[in-house]
């Protein structure tokens, strides 16, 4: 079996956004610790910038992560490559792959002991009739029932 990759159909727009994120947040923390080191500060734009330097790092992060996340299968089983981490599923471990509610946007494999583990691709885009993740949604559960059909 070869190996098939998904990434997120809108990678370069999540990219771009968290990098944007990330700037905006250094441009608000980098005035504000200057004018702390040098004594000429507002309090309320300190306290703005408290407020909002996180937020905008975070939702860098979520964007970044989004962006550069994708989904390995091959005929060894699942792997989920994120840029902080990385996860392998054999095969033998997943009991079923869906969609679940309530947006069906997202591939979720119900592994053997219960649990779930939601894939970073294939994902829906904002349009209703995403062609391209019923197919991968269908490759995927083809895989899945080819491979644990011939360990049996």
């Amino acid at each position: 079996m070869d190996e098939i990759e998904y990434r997120h159909s809108h990678r370069r727009q999540l990219l771009l956004t968290g990098v944007a994120l990330a700037a905006l947040a250094v441009s608000i923390l980098v005035p504000m610790f200057w004018g702390l080191s040098t004594g000429d500060h507002d309090e309320r734009l300190l306290l703005a910038g408290l407020m909002s330097a996180p937020i905008c790092a975070a939702s860098a992060l979520f964007f970044i992560d989004r962006a550069l996340s994708r989904t390995v299968v091959n005929a060894e089983g699942i792997h989920v490559k994120r840029p902080a981490r990385r996860r392998f599923c054999p095969w033998r471990e997943i009991a079923s792959i869906a969609s679940l509610e309530p947006s069906h946007s997202q591939v979720t494999l119900v592994l053997t002991d219960g649990s779930l583990l939601t894939l970073p691709a294939p994902a829906k885009s904002a349009d209703r009739a995403d062609a391209s993740f019923e197919h991968g949604v269908a490759e995927l559960r083809r895989h899945l029932k080819t491979n644990t059909r011939s360990r049996r």
